[in-house]
């Protein structure tokens, strides 16, 4: 409802906020479960939160995932399959709440069903460690990297309904268009591209170093972090309408489209 936003933190917190002044209205906090070898703790790796406003759900570098019912503030977790792994790279929400995908580093993708907890894997094995995922806001499909380029799958079947790009690249991250009809995404080989799903066709490409984007509920803007500038685009023609300085690690329009949240290192 663009009154509040969702922040993790280096500490293992999750923070609730009022977007119009900042004041927090709640905390959820992670456990250290375990400190493997390579240092990892319970800083948030990841965040995704429910488009209704009822979950949010977050993975830690000590591979724990937590799922909270945001207005009751009670928490549930969830053990990941994979033995040996630690740090969560991603999670996702789908549009229902029914399904949540998280991927663990140098793990097989893992889909569960959240309310009877069974759980898939997708292990498609694309050969590097870090993994994005993307659920469709309007459609039960999951998108994330492949061996080449870009896939989108159909849940709960795994069938692949698309896949994006030949390259032999990988892609990070993966955005949807808030009505699930664009996909952009950044390649390892700085290009940046956005693909128009339904015919799986290619309607921009370009060089950039792009850290993070985001499309407004509209389509109409698109906001793309580069190192410590974000700048705004008209969508369709990718003109620049301005641009702000901040190290901009998470970026985000609100559902009204009036606000981007900017989310860096340093808080």
């Amino acid at each position: 409802d663009s009154r509040t936003l969702m922040a993790g933190s280096w500490d293992g917190k999750v923070w609730w906020h009022r977007a119009q002044d900042g004041e927090t209205i709640r905390t959820f906090k992670t456990q250290q479960k375990r400190i493997p070898s390579s240092g990892f703790t319970n800083a948030i790796s990841d965040l995704d939160y429910a488009k209704d406003g009822a979950l949010v759900v977050a993975g830690t570098n000590d591979g724990q995932v937590y799922l909270w019912l945001i207005a009751e503030g009670a928490s549930q977790e969830f053990e990941p399959g994979c033995e040996w792994g630690y740090w969560i790279t991603a999670v996702s929400l789908s549009f229902d709440n029914q399904y949540l995908a998280l991927q663990q580093l140098e793990c097989a993708i893992e889909i569960i069903h959240l309310k009877d907890r069974t759980m898939q894997t997708l292990d498609h094995t694309p050969g590097w460690d870090e993994v994005p995922l993307a659920f469709s806001p309007v459609e039960l499909w999951l998108a994330t990297s492949g061996k080449r380029g870009a896939e989108i799958y159909n849940i709960p079947d795994l069938a692949m309904i698309a896949r994006l790009d030949n390259a032999d690249v990988g892609f990070t991250p993966l955005v949807f268009s808030d009505d699930g009809q664009l996909l952009a995404a950044r390649n390892e080989e700085d290009t940046f591209e956005i693909w128009k799903i339904s015919d799986s066709s290619l309607i921009y490409s370009g060089k950039a170093s792009v850290d993070q984007f985001a499309f407004s509920p509209d389509n109409r803007l698109l906001a793309i972090s580069e190192g410590w500038r974000i700048s705004l685009y008209d969508s369709s023609s990718k003109k620049e309408l301005g641009r702000l300085y901040s190290r901009g690690s998470a970026i985000d329009f609100s559902p009204d489209g009036k606000l981007l949240a900017v989310g860096g290192d340093d808080g």
